[in-house]
C-alpha cells in the first residue's frame, strides 16, 4: 500500500443499503476520489446497496458463503470472479460477514473496513451498526467516532488509516448518534481511499504512516547575500514587561538611535525623559478598539519585513513613506500567568491573548536578515554589550540567533492559548507539540559523555533545599519516587526508598520511622547511595535511621524543626521539597523514538476493576496487602514481582527476562534479610503464562495473589490457585512498565 498502484479497481462489500458505499460513487463521480468502483458485492440478494450499483452502471455479485459446501469452495469462487472483474482492492462498507483467511492473504494490506467507534473501543465479534452505539450510550462516553482501518484476520484488530472524532450529546439515542456518525463516516471513508489510490499510506506492521503533501514552495526572489553587521539606527520599542526597558533605551537613544513605541511603553520612556515617536504618529491613525488595534499597519509590518537592497521593496517604502525598523524590541501579554490564576475568566484570558505582538515578532524573525529582534528582556544585557562592542552594529549569527528565540517564544505562547481553548485533553491528540523553556544545563546526562538539560517547569513541583545541583539520573529517579509515593495518601505514614528508579523496598505503618524500618528490611544492601521518599512531613527519628546509611536524595512534602539541618551535615546528599502531586489526568507519559515520540495516558487503573477468582475468598488483611503490592508492582520495571505482608514489601523482583527469575529473585532478596514470606501475597504486573509461577509463590508461603489475567491458561492458575487454598485476585488491566 506504500507506493501508488497505476490505478485502484475497487470492490465494496455490502450487505445492507449502502449509504457509505453510495458515499464512496459520489466521490468518484464528483472527481474528488480518484478509483474506479469495479465490482459490488454483497452476501444478500436483497441489499439495496445493489440498487445503488446498477443505477451507478457498477457491476454486482451476490455471493453467499452459506451456499457452498465448504469454505474452501467459497473463498475460490469469490477469488475467481474478484479476478475477472481486476479487482485490486477491497473496501468493506457495512458487510457483515468476516473475511475468511485465505482472502485477507490474498489481498494482505488491500482490504480495508469502516467501524462506527473510535477502535480499539468498542471492536470485536458481535459489535457493528446499532449494537456499537448501544454499547457507547451505555457506558456513559462523552465521545465517540468512526475509524477507518486495515482489515487482518481478527475483528477489527488491523491498523488504523484514519480516526474522526464525534462528541456524544446530552439526549442521544442510538438513532441520532447512529446518524451523526454515518454522517462523519462519509467523508471519512472518501479520504481514506484517496489517501490510499495516491499512494501516501505505507503500513510497516501494525503502524500506520501517511505521507504529507502540499503546494509548491513560495520561492525566494534572487537578492544578494545579507549583510554580516548591520547598523541599529531604528527601533521598535513595544513591550509589556518593562524590566529593563529604560535602561536600554537610554543606551540607544545615547548612540543616536531613533526610537518608536506604542500605548504603555511610550508613556515610560517618556516618563524617564527619553525622546519617543509614538506608534500613532508614525502610521497616522489612532489606537483604536481600546488599543486592540494599534500596530497592525503597513507603516509598521512594511518597515518590518522590508528586504534592503531589493529595488522593488525600495520602491514601495519610498512611494508610501515608509522608514525601516533595524531592531524590534517586543515581549507579549503575560496570558500564561493569567490563566494560571484560579479564578480567571474566559474574558480577561481573552483580552491577554496578544495579537499585535506575535505578529511583530514573527514578521521581524523572518526578516532576521536585515532585522534584529529581541523577544524577552533575558536578552538586553547580551544585545547590549555586542552593540557597544561593534559600534552598534549587530551580526548575522546574533539576528539568526535572535530569531530562533523569537520563534520559539511566539510558539510556546500558541500553544498555551490553544491548550486552555481546549475543552478537554483529547487522548491522543491530532497534533502533539512541545515548547518548554530550557531551565538547567546538567553537567551530563546519564554518562559524562552525553550532554544534557532540563526543559520545562520543574520548580512548580519540587524545591531543592541542599545539596549539589541534581544530576540527570538525579532527576530521573526524582520522578520515579514522586510517581511511587503519590500512590500513598498522606492519611497513613509511607516510606518507598528507590534505587535506579526500580523500589528497593516500601512499607505503611503507624509511624514513619517505622515505615522506612520496614522499607530498609525488604532489601539491606541495594538502598546504599539511593533514594528515601515519605509522603508526609519527615520526623527527626526517621532522619536519624536514614541517616545511618548513605542515601543520596531525601524527599519529602515538609521537614520536622531541626531536621533539614541534621540532613545537611552530610554535603552530598541532595534534600527536596516535593510541592504538590502532579495532575496525571492533565498530562501524557512521554517517550522518544526515532523519529519522533510515543504518548501515553499515565497508568491509573482502580480497585474497581478488582475481581475474585479463586473459591477462598482472601481475608480483609490479605485484601489490605494485595492492594498494597498493586500499587508498589506498578512502578517496578517489567517483568515485575512483588511480595508484601503487613503493608511492607518483603521481596522485590524487578526487570528480569521471565517472571520465575523476577519471583525467584524477591525471595531471594527477601531471604537474605531473613524475612518470613509465610502468609504473604504476592503481586504480578502481567499474567501468570503457567501455573508454576504461582506454585513455587505458594511453596514460599504466599497466601494470596494479585495479577492481571487473560491469559488461555487462567483455568488451569486458578486451579493451581484452589488446589493451594490460595486467595487470587483479577484485575482486569496489567502494569507493565519498559
Amino acid at each position: 500500500m506504500s507506493r501508488k498502484p497505476d490505478t485502484m479497481r475497487l470492490a465494496v462489500f455490502v450487505s445492507g443499503g449502502g449509504s457509505n458505499f453510495q458515499a464512496i460513487l459520489d466521490h468518484v463521480g464528483r472527481g474528488i476520489l480518484d478509483v474506479e468502483v469495479a465490482l459490488c458485492v454483497s452476501n444478500r440478494p436483497d441489499a439495496y446497496a445493489l440498487t445503488r450499483a446498477e443505477i451507478a452502471g457498477v457491476p454486482t455479485l451476490v455471493i453467499d458463503p452459506r451456499s457452498f459446501d465448504d469454505e474452501k469452495a467459497y473463498v475460490i469462487e469469490l477469488l475467481d470472479e474478484l479476478a475477472e472483474h481486476r479487482v485490486n482492492f477491497i473496501a468493506l462498507a457495512g458487510y457483515l460477514r468476516k473475511i475468511p483467511a485465505y482472502v485477507v492473504a490474498a489481498f494482505r494490506n488491500r482490504i480495508v473496513n469502516i467501524h462506527p467507534s473510535l477502535l480499539p473501543a468498542y471492536g470485536g465479534k458481535g459489535l457493528y451498526g446499532r449494537r456499537v452505539h448501544e454499547a457507547v450510550l451505555a457506558a456513559g462516553e462523552a465521545e465517540t467516532g468512526a475509524t477507518v482501518h486495515v482489515v487482518n484476520e481478527e475483528y477489527d484488530k488491523g491498523p488504523v488509516i484514519l480516526q474522526e472524532h464525534v462528541q456524544v450529546i446530552h439526549g442521544d439515542t442510538a438513532e441520532t448518534l447512529s446518524a451523526r456518525v454515518l454522517n462523519v463516516e462519509h467523508a471519512l471513508y472518501a479520504r481514506a481511499l484517496g489517501l490510499i489510490a495516491e499512494g501516501r499510506v505505507r503500513i510497516d506492521g501494525d503502524s500506520i504512516y501517511i505521507k504529507p503533501v502540499g503546494p509548491p514552495m513560495i520561492e525566494a526572489e534572487h537578492l544578494p547575500s545579507p549583510p554580516d553587521l548591520i547598523r541599529i539606527r531604528r527601533a521598535l520599542l513595544s513591550v509589556y514587561d518593562k524590566t529593563g526597558l529604560v535602561e536600554l533605551a537610554r543606551d540607544l537613544t545615547a548612540a543616536g538611535v531613533s526610537i518608536v513605541s506604542s500605548g504603555g511603553t511610550a508613556r515610560v520612556l517618556r516618563a524617564a525623559g527619553l525622546a519617543v515617536e509614538h506608534i500613532s504618529e508614525v502610521t497616522g491613525s489612532p489606537e483604536i478598539l481600546g488599543g486592540r488595534v494599534k500596530t497592525l499597519h503597513p507603516r509598521i509590518h512594511g518597515g518590518l519585513l522590508a528586504r534592503r537592497g531589493y529595488a522593488d521593496d525600495e520602491a514601495d517604502l519610498e512611494a508610501e513613506s515608509i522608514v525601516p525598523f533595524d531592531l524590534v524590541v517586543v515581549n507579549l501579554y503575560p496570558f500564561e500567568d493569567t490563566v494560571r490564576r484560579p479564578d480567571v475568566t474566559d474574558a480577561e484570558a481573552a483580552e491577554n491573548i496578544d495579537i499585535g505582538g506575535p505578529a511583530m515578532v514573527r514578521a521581524a524573525a523572518k526578516n532576521h536578515a536585515y532585522v534584529a529582534v529581541v523577544s524577552s528582556p533575558d536578552t538586553y544585557d547580551t544585545i547590549r554589550r555586542e552593540l557597544v562592542a561593534n559600534n552598534f552594529h549587530l551580526s548575522l549569527s546574533t539576528r539568526r540567533h535572535l530569531a530562533c528565540l523569537a520563534f520559539n517564544c511566539t510558539a510556546a505562547y500558541d500553544r498555551a492559548v490553544a491548550d486552555y481553548l481546549a475543552p478537554v485533553v483529547e487522548a491522543p491528540p491530532k497534533t502533539f507539540a512541545v515548547h518548554l523553556p530550557r531551565v538547567l544545563v546538567l553537567r551530563y546526562g546519564e554518562n559524562p559523555h552525553q550532554r544534557a538539560a532540563a526543559y520545562g517547569s520543574p520548580e512548580t513541583h519540587f524545591e531543592k533545599l541542599h545539596g549539589k545541583v541534581l544530576s540527570f539520573n538525579n532527576l530521573i529517579d526524582l520522578g520515579a519516587a514522586l510517581a511511587l509515593i503519590d500512590e500513598f495518601p498522606a492519611s497513613k505514614p509511607a516510606v518507598a526508598i528507590l534505587k535506579h528508579t526500580n523500589p528497593c523496598g516500601v512499607a505503611v505503618a503507624k509511624s514513619q520511622e517505622m515505615a522506612y524500618l520496614r522499607a530498609l528490611a525488604t532489601d539491606r544492601k541495594s538502598p546504599f547511595g539511593g533514594i528515601v521518599v515519605v509522603n508526609s512531613a519527615l520526623s527527626l527519628s526517621t532522619a536519624e535511621a536514614i541517616d545511618r546509611i548513605f542515601t543520596e536524595m531525601v524527599i519529602a512534602p515538609e521537614f520536622d524543626n531541626g531536621v533539614i539541618d541534621f540532613l545537611k551535615r552530610k554535603k552530598n546528599r541532595r534534600i527536596v521539597r516535593r510541592l504538590h502531586p502532579t495532575d496525571r489526568a492533565q498530562a501524557f507519559d512521554v517517550r522518544s523514538i526515532p523519529g519522533g515520540l510515543l504518548i501515553q495516558d499515565w497508568d491509573t487503573p482502580s480497585k474497581e476493576d478488582f475481581r475474585v477468582v479463586t473459591a477462598r475468598q482472601p481475608t480483609d488483611g490479605e485484601m489490605h496487602d494485595l492492594e498494597f503490592a498493586w500499587r508498589v508492582v506498578k512502578h517496578v520495571k517489567s517483568n515485575a514481582i512483588v511480595y508484601a505482608k503487613d503493608g511492607a514489601t518483603l521481596g522485590v523482583g524487578a526487570g528480569q527476562m521471565s517472571r520465575i527469575d523476577a519471583s525467584e529473585l524477591a525471595v531471594r532478596k527477601g531471604e537474605s534479610s531473613e524475612l518470613n514470606f509465610a502468609g504473604s501475597v504476592i503481586a504480578s504486573d502481567a499474567f501468570f503464562p503457567f501455573a508454576d509461577g504461582l506454585l513455587a509463590a505458594a511453596d514460599c508461603g504466599a497466601r494470596a495473589a494479585i495479577q492481571p489475567g487473560g491469559s488461555i491458561r487462567d483455568n488451569e492458575v486458578i486451579k493451581a490457585a484452589d488446589d493451594c487454598h490460595m486467595a487470587m485476585v483479577f484485575t482486569g488491566r496489567r502494569h507493565f512498565r519498559h
